[in-house]
This record gives C-alpha cells, structure tokens and sequence, in this order.
C-alpha cells in the first residue's frame, strides 16, 4: 500500500496542475490561481508574466535535491489582483463612524483645520465645512490620474531583492448641503517598500530566512482639481 501512495499523489495532483513537465531526474508540476478559476479575466489580466527557469540542481552539500519549492511574484500578486479589481470607495467618516474615541478627530475634519495650512480652502468654501476622504485600492481609478503606473503588487528578483508598491486613488469631499457631497481634491499617491530576502546558512542545522529592509519611498503623489494639477498643495 505504501508503494502505491506516490502514484496516487500524483494522479491527483496532475487534476490541478497547470503544467506537468516530465524528465529523466524529475517531475514538474506548475499551479496558478488562474488554472483553478480563482481569478476574474479582469484580474488576470494584472498579473505578469514569469520567467522562473532559475533553480538549483543540488544543495550546499553538493547533493541533488530530493524536492524543491518556488514561489513566485504571481502568488502575491493574484491576491493584490483582487484587491486592486475592487472599484467601491470607501469613506474615512464611515469608516470611523461606529468608533467614539474618534469622534474628536472627526470633528476637525472641516474647511476651517485645513485653511490653517491652506488659506485657500477658507476663502473658497467657507469656514466650517465638513470634509471626508474617501480611497479606493482601484487601479482602474488610479489609472485615471497616472495612466503608465504599474498595478499594486510585489515585484522579485532571482537574488531575493523585492519590492512591494501600492497605489490608492483618493479624494477629498466638501458637504456643500447636508448630505451632499462633492469632489473638491482628487489624490494619486505610490507607496514603495524595497527589501532583500536571504538565507543565513552559517549554522547547517539551523538555517535561517533573513529580510532585510532597505527603504520606503512616495515615489508619486499628484493632486488634481478637476483636470488641474495642484503642485504647490
């Protein structure tokens, strides 16, 4: 019965297998959210396309490796893709609504604490207007203000160095009426981690998977009213 257990592992296995690649030394099984109908067109359409020939033959010790696992970008990024797919916004005095605590923050989220910093606002809208704002994870959205930015995700390298960007549209509303509002600000803004993952193989017994940060970068922030850009605020 043992013997048979591998046969019947890999019959199953080969169901949900994207790609199954046979060779003298070994057996290659490929999987992908998108094999498994886990991923809308639009979502797929997101991710990128990966070379990941790269692998080891042997180990340290110099012997062939009895398995091996590789994870690549697209394991993330099919979940980014559904996040990013996402077209609702969603409102900070919503959000914080059901919260007392912050009910005092809320309070100065009017015309009146921004016009502190920027007059303007003031003698535009007037004093004590309430303002919201609202963000989406949309890239479609997003697009709409930097049409040639790359979709939120985890970009990797075969040396380990990655680096994990997000993009959030947002805008911000002025309740003119009570309970109409109105875009007054619309807001682009990319957020980008750099690391490094690596092993630490000076104790053979105990080896360790190390990341390493390196930076955290706004590498765009764009401030439209309407199709103006405001790159003084």
């Amino acid at each position: 019965m043992d013997l048979a257990l591998p046969y019947v592992f890999g019959f199953y296995v080969i169901q949900f297998a994207q790609h199954v690649k046979f060779s003298d030394n070994d057996i290659e099984f490929q999987f992908s959210f998108e094999h498994l109908n886990l991923l809308k067109k639009s979502q797929t359409k997101l991710l990128k396309q990966i070379d990941s020939e790269f692998y080891n033959e042997k180990n340290a010790k110099g012997d062939s490796m009895l398995a091996q696992l590789y994870i690549d970008d697209n394991l993330f990024n099919s979940f980014f893709s559904i996040f990013t797919t996402i077209e609702k916004m969603f409102s900070i005095r919503d959000l914080v609504k059901p919260y007392p605590q912050a009910q005092a923050a809320l309070s100065m989220l009017t015309t009146t604490t921004l016009g502190a910093v920027m007059p303007q606002f003031i003698e535009k809208y007037g004093r004590d207007k309430k303002l919201d704002v609202v963000f989406s994870p949309s890239h479609d959205l997003f697009t709409d203000g930097i049409k040639t930015a790359k979709p939120s995700g985890i970009y990797m390298d075969k040396n380990g160095n990655f680096k994990a960007q997000l993009n959030v549209p947002a805008q911000i509303n002025i309740e003119q009426m009570p309970g109409m509002w109105e875009p007054i600000r619309h807001i682009y803004i990319t957020v980008v981690a750099k690391a490094k993952i690596s092993t630490n193989s000076t104790n053979p017994e105990d080896v360790l998977l190390e990341v390493t940060p390196k930076s955290i970068e706004l590498t765009n922030l764009l401030i439209k009213n309407g199709d103006d850009e405001e790159p003084m605020e």
